[in-house]
């Protein structure tokens, strides 16, 4: 194939799915962002009810500060000459729970002890008076207070009574557990552990007695950071090894386990919105170096950065105000110090565009492929006869080039697994397997069913070579992009050397690379998004937009 000559891309936007073909997704947008403190903070939180924020001013003894939701009225709470390095509010507001340094007489080892106080900062109470690195205590659903305690390297997990009494090791240590958090609506803990013989953290759950101990994770580098969805029944976590790392999401009954993101570098904890509807993280673009916050759907829709790009290091987990619309994190400012920022935000669901009239002219190919024939005869699928990508299910069919279902079924909104459109691609470009080369990933062996696939794929640079495949990934719509370019012969010197203007309003998080393979794929007429204005790059495709995909892949092969 001819190198794809460079042309002016014409912006006009035209829906790569018939209008209607896919869901009107929310996205949050960001109404305004202010920074709140100068001071050097650190452990912000709001109050449970959402009507007031405490942090903790670094400073000679670490004092305690409340403010208003907007930073104003700041007032000290000085209590203790200890330093506070941490704090939570107790669940209904009326006392705190702190971590703080403590220094031993006689060998002037700094150690951390849990103490409760109420929220006049009267009537301290030191409830541990420990030789161990005690961390996020946190109050269990029957009144108990739970603690991660570390000592000479060695994690475990205790439990005690309110006012410090009946202490006991809870967790077995063996796990090298830390605690993570309280299901909302179960009596259930999530902490994170080493499974037996490993060295990497994968996400536990655990009833009040912390027994019957399930591991719900089984993450490629590990699952770390995981926090509860507010109906209890997904757990978003951090997965991947540090520096490589990922948003993922799971079922609390360990099913289910997938990527929201294809990102790899570094994030911070996760937070869900109030409503469950949003996941929202800080992480690490590699491109600027600088800390972006992102908003994701927790089925992997529309991924996209609502942050200003101007954080050079976000320092905490974003923390949604109860009831409220409105986020808090810590962002370091150039001075070096952690100031904390709030962002007011807006959730968006785009309006669908009124009903185009009847065309007087003939036919679209995008218009042609919506066949308004309902019958199932002669169908290769039984669940295809009204989805607009039928023709092109078919005619790939025949090819010999997609697969169904054994119940006969194509399942056409279902996701797609990558190993799968590995699959699918490899037959489409007509290549065959390689079985006899040494294993490019950890995670994919030669007795992997894909593995042949996925060699030939590497070899031809179309999949590019990592530690770690990701087989049972959804794929996402970037991902297909970046493939189907690079099956057309355009490695990165041949795709885009200028980053050109594009009609997208969700390319926010994507790299300048990233941009110039969409770029290329809308020249091609491979993409052209959707009637919304967005391109959901980090959305997963499913199997009707797949092979709509690789349909007209195979057209620019005809070229």
């Amino acid at each position: 194939m001819k190198k794809l000559l460079i042309l002016t891309i014409v912006l006009a936007l035209l829906p790569i799915f018939p209008a209607g073909a896919e869901n009107q997704y929310p996205y949050l947008a960001v109404d305004a962002t202010e920074k709140l403190t100068v001071a050097d903070v650190i452990s912000p939180r709001y109050s449970p009810d959402g009507s007031y924020l405490a942090f903790i001013a670094k400073g000679p003894n670490n004092t305690i500060v409340y403010a208003d939701p907007d930073g104003s009225n700041q007032r000290e709470i000085v209590f203790i000459p200890n330093p506070v390095w941490s704090l939570n509010f107790s669940p209904d507001g009326s006392g705190l729970i702190l971590i703080v340094a403590t220094t031993g007489k006689e060998t002037g080892t700094v150690y951390t002890d849990v103490v409760t106080v109420g929220t006049d900062g009267k009537n301290p109470k030191f409830l541990t008076n420990s030789t161990n690195y005690n961390s996020d205590p946190m109050y269990l659903p029957d009144g108990r207070i739970a603690f991660t305690s570390q000592n000479n390297g060695i994690y475990s997990v205790w439990v005690m009574n309110p006012d410090g009494s009946d202490q006991k090791m809870w967790i077995n240590p063996g796990l090298e557990p830390v605690l993570l958090g309280i299901s909302p609506v179960r009596d259930e803990v999530l902490f994170m552990g080493k499974p037996s013989g490993s060295s990497i953290y994968q996400l536990f759950l655990c009833d009040l007695s912390g027994k019957n101990v399930r591991q719900i994770t089984n993450y490629p580098g590990g699952a770390r950071a995981g926090t509860f969805s507010p109906d209890g029944e997904k757990v978003a976590f951090v997965g991947g090894e540090e520096g490589q790392q990922t948003i993922a999401i799971v079922n609390r009954d360990g099913t289910g386990q997938y990527s929201l993101a294809s990102l790899q570098t570094s994030l911070w904890r996760p937070t869900w919105s109030p409503d469950g509807q949003f996941i929202l993280f800080p992480a690490l673009d590699k491109d600027t170096g600088k800390y972006r916050i992102y908003s994701v759907l927790p089925d992997g829709n529309d991924f996209r950065v609502i942050s200003p790009d101007f954080l050079p290091s976000v320092t905490s987990q974003v923390q949604w105000r109860p009831g409220g619309s409105e986020v808090i994190f810590l962002a370091q400012g150039e001075e070096g110090t952690n100031n904390l920022w709030r962002m007011k935000l807006e959730k968006i669901v785009p309006q669908p565009p009124p009903p185009s009239p009847p065309p007087s002219s003939p036919a679209t190919p995008e218009q042609t492929e919506q066949s308004t024939t309902t019958s199932t005869e002669n169908l290769p699928f039984s669940d295809i006869a009204t989805h607009w990508a039928k023709n092109n299910i078919i005619q790939l069919k025949e090819m010999g080039i997609v697969q169904g279902f054994p119940d006969g079924t194509y399942r056409p909104n279902d996701t797609l697994k990558r190993v799968e459109f590995a699959a699918f691609l490899l037959r489409a470009l007509g290549f065959p397997q390689v079985n006899d080369v040494a294993p490019f990933f950890q995670d994919l062996p030669s007795t992997h069913w894909g593995f042949g696939t996925v060699q030939a794929l590497v070899l031809k640079k179309i999949i590019p070579r990592d530690t770690n495949f990701y087989p049972e990934d959804n794929i996402t719509r970037l991902e297909i992009v970046e493939w189907e370019v690079r099956a057309l012969g355009l490695e990165e010197d041949t795709v885009y050397r200028s980053l050109p203007d594009l009609p997208f309003t969700d390319l926010g998080g994507l790299t300048d690379l990233e941009k110039k393979y969409v770029a290329t794929a809308f020249e091609l007429k491979l993409i052209t998004g959707y009637p919304d204005g967005t391109l959901r790059p980090y959305g997963f495709a499913t199997r009707g937009e797949a092979t709509a995909l690789l349909f007209r892949l195979l057209e620019n092969l005809k070229k």
